[in-house]
């Protein structure tokens, strides 16, 4: 009876050391939180009186940076509400649209007076939310919130009400509310998710049936797969894309948030953020690497286009391909570390909400008279295929991409595939740091 008893207590304080260090976790992510809101919202006033083309490059990119870094810290708390979608929300948007306006600034397009409502506005509501977050973090010093305590009752806490995260979240998404409708053309437009994911097929799936796929996923992110997983939080998420949220922690302590639609099962986003080490990784093995990735995910027929990389970290947009046709709106982002090939991030909601069976014109323009137009201003034609582009938010048009190059620079010049009108012009640049357009 002395060695069951010795033997209970071991466990007992092995669950309360584990405890200890959860909750550990749980504050360390919220603290980063707090501090990406408060760079954040500096950030945005630093852009709000810039008028510098380049310096506006590098505050807006600063903006996105940090905007992707603060979401992924969200996700790595314990706490999966309706309220925490709202600031999510909020967070993809100012990220996506900063990223918007950096490309515009590249292009040597000036900020609009409309632009610098919006970037006001998007301003006061970061104000709101890093004032919400000191409040909750004196909260959370004083003793009046226990992170292990909130991840054990998972949706239970959520339903009830009795948590101070749940009510300071309600009042972020009360305040936040009030707030216009966010509307531009890019990946987080309001007008856009309103009308999206309607392509959408496949058996709708339990719990357990999707969590299943997700455990998987996450597995597959490691370059050995996971042996095991520390499962954190799960819940069922409404709204225009009724998906199923997990919460998982790996072997080597690396938290993702994974989320899967409930019809089919399809991977919506897969998130993570991690300190990534030396570069040991090319951008060539991140691209196979990421490849590998979405096939096993269920996403085939996918092409790379470019990359970034950003404190070693390869940002990667891939594009679905049928019949010699590349097809740009039906996009996914990854995030791979290029310290070890993990994959660290993936985001699917272009390709869910555009994916889908299209009736596409016939060309009237041969391959060959393609060329021959776009050779007109380009010193030299390097290749001509067909893509299908994004105008005018929803809109799409069959095009022969044109790449080639003036003057020592690299250009992707679009063509109306049926009436041989230009329809868009993008510059390559190649750094460093990767290959992206502008």
């Amino acid at each position: 009876m002395a060695g069951t008893g010795l033997w209970g207590y071991g466990q007992y304080k092995a669950r309360i050391k584990y405890e200890n260090y959860l909750s550990s976790e749980y504050q360390k992510a919220f603290a980063k939180l707090g501090q990406n809101m408060e760079e954040l919202n500096t950030q945005l006033g630093k852009t709000m009186v810039s008028s510098s083309p380049l310096v506006n490059i590098l505050n807006f990119d600063r903006v996105w940076h940090t905007a992707n870094q603060a979401h992924a810290e969200l996700n790595n708390l314990p706490i999966e509400t309706p309220e925490i979608m709202r600031t999510a929300k909020f967070l993809s948007q100012t990220g996506a649209f900063a990223h918007m306006l950096a490309r515009n600034n590249a292009e040597k397009k000036p900020l609009t007076s409309e632009q610098r409502d919006v970037i006001g506005e998007l301003r006061q509501q970061a104000t709101i939310l890093s004032n919400s977050l000191k409040n909750l973090q004196n909260k959370v010093y004083s003793g009046n919130i226990n992170w292990h305590n909130i991840a054990s009752q998972g949706d239970d806490a959520a339903e009830t009400g009795e948590t101070p995260i749940r009510d300071g979240f309600t009042k972020v998404r009360e305040e936040l509310d009030q707030y216009p409708t966010l509307i531009y053309d890019g990946p987080f437009s309001d007008h856009i998710m309103e009308t999206a994911y309607n392509n959408i097929k496949g058996r709708q799936l339990s719990s357990e049936e999707a969590e299943k796929i997700a455990v998987e996923l996450v597995k597959q992110t490691s370059v050995e797969p996971a042996d095991s997983l520390k499962k954190v939080t799960s819940r069922a998420v409404r709204g225009k894309l009724p998906c199923y949220s997990y919460q998982y922690r790996k072997d080597n302590n690396v938290g993702y948030t994974v989320d899967l639609t409930r019809a089919g099962g399809k991977l919506v986003t897969l998130m993570s953020y991690r300190d990534v080490g030396e570069k040991n990784i090319d951008l060539e093995q991140a691209r196979d690497r990421a490849l590998s990735y979405l096939a096993k995910a269920g996403f085939e027929n996918m092409q790379s286009t470019y990359a970034e990389i950003i404190d070693n970290i390869a940002y990667i947009p891939f594009v679905y391909k049928k019949d010699n046709i590349i097809y740009y709106s039906d996009l996914i982002n990854v995030q791979i570390a290029l310290d070890n090939n993990e994959i660290l991030g993936v985001e699917a909601l272009g390709y869910l909400s555009a994916h889908k069976e299209r009736k596409l014109p016939e060309p009237v323009l041969t391959k060959e008279q393609a060329r021959e137009k776009g050779a007109v201003n380009l010193d030299q034609v390097d290749s001509v295929r067909l893509a299908l582009i994004p105008i005018e938010s929803t809109r799409e048009v069959l095009t022969y991409e044109i790449r080639g190059t003036n003057q020592g620079n690299t250009y992707l010049i679009y063509l109306n595939a049926v009436t041989g009108t230009e329809e868009k012009i993008l510059q390559v640049i190649e750094s460093e740091k990767g290959t992206f357009t502008i």
